[in-house]
């Protein structure tokens, strides 16, 4: 299922967050028992209120995690009301379910982006739980990894979640809250951090170099047009030219560029440009100026 918010996310998350200090600020009270006597039904109706009117199409889910206990092992049955006797420990419990779900709200991708990402393959699911689990990682909270892919509209068979826990556990990258539970809450490694940060670092490098690819592919074309203009017409010169474009992709920057000086003398020694418009060519892709000694 899509979630989807009916306001935009900075304003929801604004407003949980004013009711969480509501709720602080009267745990904190001198007079507690009595503020949360007299306060703490109205407050948690007020959240459950802008639960529901903001989270479409279904909120339920949501409220449930905010009406569970700490734990997550008691039913809302078990749970004492806003009275004296059992009142603080309530009102904790939610202030903790709160954050909880503002940390699962800052992961839900169609929360914040209008695009999703594609998830196909099970690798995919488990760098996407680790992807969410790092944005979370200095919370230092245990996440489930169902309500992860659940709430971000990915697909998974009845045990997957336990089985991804198991791989991910196992390969050190997470630890459980609760080693001897299959379903587990769990929360990013030192180890799952560094896998996902070198990961995040080769992509940021892959897509760097496709950017530096583009704008190279662009000049090449523009010194092609530039070149014709000047009346150069040599079938030799827009091979070459052809030839460094293919080579952009298996060279590093480095390589390619001495490559392409290389070029540009052979050519003009066999005349088939002058030396100013090898100083042009080569100035214009790289931005340098040309030093043949």
């Amino acid at each position: 299922m899509k979630y989807y918010l009916a306001l935009p996310y900075e304003i929801f998350v604004s407003e949980l967050e004013l009711l969480y200090e509501e709720g602080k600020k009267m745990a904190e009270d001198e007079n507690q028992e009595a503020n949360i006597s007299r306060f703490g039904v109205v407050w948690e109706e007020r959240i459950v209120n802008l639960l529901t009117e903001s989270i479409k199409p279904e909120p339920k889910p949501f409220i449930r995690i905010f009406q569970n206990s700490i734990s997550s092992i008691y039913e809302e049955i078990s749970m004492p009301k806003y009275d004296e006797f059992g009142g603080v420990y309530r009102l904790e419990s939610r202030l903790e379910k709160l954050l909880y779900i503002l940390d699962v709200f800052s992961i839900i991708q169609w929360f914040r982006d209008s695009e999703k990402k594609l998830i196909t393959t099970v690798q995919d699911k488990k760098d996407f739980i680790l992807s969410k689990l790092y944005t979370l990682f200095d919370s230092d909270r245990f996440y489930s990894v169902e309500h992860i892919l659940k709430f971000n509209d990915i697909r998974f068979r009845e045990k997957e979640p336990i089985e991804l826990i198991e791989d991910l556990s196992k390969k050190g990258y997470i630890t459980k809250q609760r080693e001897h539970y299959d379903d587990s809450d769990v929360k990013l490694t030192v180890k799952g951090a560094s896998y996902v940060e070198r990961k995040i670092k080769s992509q940021n490098t892959k897509t760097s170099k496709l950017k530096r690819e583009s704008s190279l592919d662009k000049k090449l074309d523009e010194i092609a047009t530039k070149l014709r203009a000047l009346g150069y017409g040599q079938e030799i010169l827009f091979n070459e030219l052809e030839e460094l474009r293919e080579l952009q992709t298996t060279l590093s920057k480095k390589t390619w560029t001495q490559v392409l000086k290389g070029k540009l003398f052979d050519m003009g020694v066999e005349q088939v440009i002058n030396m100013a418009t090898a100083s042009m060519i080569y100035e214009f892709l790289t931005n340098d100026q040309l030093k043949l000694m």
